[in-house]
């Protein structure tokens, strides 16, 4: 994601309610490790056997959750100021050590 230049990043995911806590503990994971905004839109709703949770988020580059939906179907905005990207990858340029030419 990173080396391609991205600074906001959208996650679709019908994550069950069951795992929920699971796909949030990912999305603020994907943030602070490519330091970047990572939204995630979750699927609300049932189906015969399933039951999912919704609860859409949007986490910072530093890993704090800046919005939060609910269980039911909303639209949720934010107005997010994408030069805090720059600076938290100023701060702690730990991405700077990758090494993409030893990814399998």
């Amino acid at each position: 994601m990173v080396d391609q230049g991205t600074i906001p990043f959208l996650i679709l995911a019908q994550w069950p309610a069951v795992r929920a806590s699971h796909g949030e503990a990912l999305l603020r994971a994907r943030a602070i490790e490519n330091q970047m905004f990572v939204s995630g839109c979750h699927r609300v709703g049932k189906t015969r056997d399933e039951s999912f949770a919704g609860g859409s988020n949007l986490i910072s580059p530093e890993g704090v959750g800046m919005l939060a939906g609910r269980s039911d179907q909303t639209v949720l905005t934010v107005q997010v100021d994408l030069d805090w990207v720059i600076v938290c990858r100023r701060r702690l340029p730990f991405l700077r050590e990758r090494r993409p030419d030893l990814d399998a």
